[in-house]
């Protein structure tokens, strides 16, 4: 494993980590970050939002895990 494939493992990490943060801390960020009146609206977009790209860093690292083992497999059967 290469240091562009840790780097890539780490950010969709990371992804994955702020999209928990945003589904779980939704109603606090809402009401410090926005003054509108109606929260639960923006509420349910953060919520959205958080779960998007949650998926989005399964979907990264299940690539990325493929990926890696096709290159395993073709090794092993070039020896």
């Amino acid at each position: 494993m290469n240091l562009i494939d840790m780097f890539f493992i780490l950010f969709a990490v990371i992804v994955q980590a702020i999209g928990v943060i945003l589904i779980y801390d939704a109603r606090a960020i809402t009401k410090k970050g926005f003054g509108f009146g109606d929260q639960n609206e923006a509420t349910m977009g953060l919520k959205i939002l958080g779960t998007i790209m949650f998926f989005i860093g399964i979907f990264m690292l299940y690539r990325k895990k493929i990926k890696n083992k096709y290159i395993i497999i073709k090794n092993c059967r070039e020896k």
